[in-house]
This record gives structure tokens, C-alpha cells and sequence, in this order.
């Protein structure tokens, strides 16, 4: 089931991981001097780009405020992850920017859920994809998009994040 069910979610990170890090080559350049960031970089990516785009969730009290909304017991929720991996609330200086130098707490990225709801292989997942990254870039280390990123083709908005398909070149 963690094989599995991991499955989508890891192969969207990588390609959406992909297009991010050839749009800061800054950047890249940097983490292909040193995969040794392999570990900060994967964090910045699923931080970035969080694949899960929506989780649902119904309210366990009789009222829960949020901001200026009240939800009552049982009512339903509609959660997008996303948002909350850009909470400008945070200690984040600019959380909607790609940045490997801000160094981030693994554990306050929601791309794994939080609380009772993160995902069992977290840590397995993130191995995977800093293996994956850093293979990719020490291989083929001009990887460079075949399309521009505006011509690629992205799932429809209330699926998860990710991208259909992605030419390269090498």
C-alpha cells in the first residue's frame, strides 16, 4: 500500500521538482556543485511544490474558527495544501519564492499531511526523491526543458499537482 499509494505523489515531485530547479539555474548550479544539499533541496521542493493539492476533513468539536469562519461539528472541509505551504504567518521571509538558502523545518512542510494524517512514508518518499535528484543532475547535468513551461501539459485543477508530460534534452 506505501509502494503504491506514494507512487503518483513521487513521480509528480520529480517532474515538477525538474522544471522548478531548470527555472533557478542559480540555484541548481548550487546543488549540482554540492549534492550534499540534496536533503534541503528535496524539503524546498516538496515545500514549493506540493502535489497533494486538496485534502478534505470535517470538524471533530462543536465549533472550530479558522480565520474569520465558523465550522460546526461534522461539517465538512476542503483543505488546499498548498496554501498552507505558503502561509505567509510563518517564519518564512518570502514563502512564495523558491529559495534553497532559507532553511526550512522539515516538519512544518505539509506535502506529508500533519499530525495523525502524515503519510506513514515520509521519510521513504524523501529518500527516494534525493536519490532521484540527485542521480538526474550528476547524469545528465545539461538537462534542459525541450518545450517552454508554459507549453507543457498540467492535470486539471481539482486533481493533484504534477505535469502530464515532460521533454527534455541532454
Amino acid at each position: 500500500m506505501i509502494l503504491t499509494a506514494g507512487n503518483a505523489a513521487l513521480l509528480n515531485s520529480i517532474g515538477l521538482g525538474v522544471i522548478t530547479l531548470l527555472q533557478h539555474p542559480d540555484q541548481l548550479a548550487e546543488f549540482k556543485r554540492d549534492d550534499s544539499s540534496a536533503p534541503t533541496v528535496v524539503n524546498e521542493l516538496l515545500r514549493f511544490n506540493t502535489v497533494s493539492a486538496l485534502n478534505s476533513r470535517h470538524a471533530t468539536k462543536k465549533l472550530v474558527r479558522i480565520g474569520t469562519q465558523q465550522i460546526e461539528e461534522n461539517i465538512g472541509v476542503i483543505c488546499s495544501v498548498q496554501s498552507g505551504d505558503r502561509d505567509r504567518l510563518g517564519d518564512e521571509t518570502d514563502p512564495e519564492s523558491f529559495d534553497l538558502h532559507q532553511k526550512r523545518d522539515p516538519r512544518s512542510v505539509l506535502a506529508f499531511g500533519y499530525g495523525p494524517h502524515r503519510c506513514q512514508a515520509e521519510t521513504l518518499s524523501r529518500v527516494g526523491l534525493e536519490i532521484a535528484f540527485t542521480t538526474l543532475f550528476r547524469r545528465l547535468p545539461d538537462l534542459r526543458l525541450a518545450r517552454d513551461v508554459d507549453e507543457l501539459e498540467y492535470p486539471p485543477a481539482e486533481q493533484n499537482s504534477g505535469v502530464l508530460t515532460l521533454p527534455v534534452l541532454f
